[in-house]
């Protein structure tokens, strides 16, 4: 299982670094069973034209984002961020594939929160976002089989399309994220576009240490 390089082990810390292979969380309360499934992958840009939306920041979150599909270590990848301002929680996925269309699910991780928007200044708006479960499932049996062998978070009964709460667990050799833990990140959306803040300027682990520049991977609004 070293194959998933626990970029999302750290599913504490959303990134939307310079390669965005970076860790990554997110939460609201449903089970990844109900995976927010995808569409074909899409085409990303860098945009830095300024958004024609007038709503606020805090309500366009009211909405499902979804990076494109990319090869990842031997498998195809997306992330997604499904948010519900009227909770105020989240939901993080990473969504690994076995073809290069992002449509036959081998592994997801999710992430379960809640989150609150804070000030904006000339680089992005503030989201804080709290862990309260991760979940992993692998999606057939021969995902299955490998976890097993690998006593993948200290479990060998994984069985197919069944999750299993891996909070706090130590997976992979890296450090799930704990029910508690907060993210401090930025965020910007643009043209139906959410930027987050680039790791490499800031950890995300406090709010002193919160990203100062954004990051230039984007997730695109989805229209399911």
């Amino acid at each position: 299982m070293t194959k998933y390089i626990f970029t999302v082990i750290l599913l504490l810390t959303i990134s939307c670094g310079k390669d965005d292979s970076g860790g990554a969380t997110a939460e609201t309360g449903s089970p990844s069973t109900t995976s927010t499934t995808t569409p074909t992958s899409s085409t990303s840009s860098t945009s830095t034209s300024t958004s024609s939306s007038t709503s606020s920041p805090a309500s366009l979150l009211s909405t499902f984002f979804l990076t494109p599909c990319v090869y990842d270590n031997g498998y195809f990848s997306q992330k997604g961020l499904l948010f519900d301002s009227s909770a105020a929680t989240y939901l993080y996925g990473y969504l690994y594939y076995d073809d290069a269309y992002c449509t036959v699910e081998a592994l997801t991780f999710y992430t379960f929160g809640t989150y609150s928007v804070g000030s904006t200044n000339s680089v992005g708006t503030e989201l804080n976002m709290t862990v309260q479960r991760v979940t992993s499932t692998p999606k057939n049996s021969t995902e299955a089989t490998v976890n097993n062998i690998d006593v993948a978070c200290g479990f060998s009964n994984w069985v197919a399309n069944v999750e299993k709460n891996i909070t706090g667990l130590i997976c992979y050799g890296n450090q799930v994220a704990a029910a508690g833990s907060t993210t401090y990140q930025i965020f910007k959306i643009e043209n139906d576009k959410l930027y987050l803040g680039d790791l490499s300027s800031g950890n995300a682990n406090s709010p002193t240490t919160r990203p100062t520049l954004m990051g230039t991977t984007d997730f695109v609004k989805s229209a399911n």
